[in-house]
């Protein structure tokens, strides 16, 4: 979601929509930030703030809040909790 150059927020909104929509109920976001010059801390932007505060609101309006709970709340705990008990599937 924090690379611009690569897609648009706007293409991300619509994909993201899309999976959702098709029933992609283990979605996991996140963006490319791992390096210390894409920190706001940093003068680096978007950042790492930019999925909390540019792109979920964004997404909110468009898939609903139940939608966006599943994708940042249950598709983590489920997979955290296969990993806590070894279920790595294959």
């Amino acid at each position: 979601m924090a690379r611009a150059k690569v897609r648009s927020d706007e293409e991300l909104l619509e994909l993201t929509e899309r999976v959702v929509a098709r029933g992609g109920g283990n979605l996991l976001l996140g963006g490319d930030v791992a390096r210390a010059s894409r920190y706001v801390s940093y003068g680096g932007m978007p950042g790492i703030a930019c999925l909390g505060t540019r792109y979920l609101p964004r997404l909110r309006r468009r898939i609903g809040d139940r939608s966006l709970e599943r994708i940042l709340v249950d598709a983590p705990a489920r997979l955290l909790a296969r990993a806590w008990r070894g279920d790595h599937g294959s």
